[in-house]
């Protein structure tokens, strides 16, 4: 098992928070992160079944184009 630097897996999340903060995913207060549910990233629409199945055609489609 490998030994993680803390400070490096700290920064790598503090990134990751930047660019969700960015994104509008999410936003930051202080010490507090909240979920932004009006971003138009992430489209709510569609269920969970359906959207999956549209991204696996469209990769199918993908492959089938190379």
């Amino acid at each position: 098992m490998k030994k993680v630097d803390f400070k490096n897996v700290q920064r790598r999340v503090y990134d990751a928070l930047n660019v969700l903060n960015a994104m509008d995913i999410i936003r930051k207060d202080r010490n507090n992160i909240y979920y932004n549910p009006k971003n138009t990233i992430i489209d709510d629409s569609q269920g969970e079944d359906e959207g999956s199945a549209a991204l696996v055609a469209a990769e199918k489609q993908r492959v089938r184009e190379r």
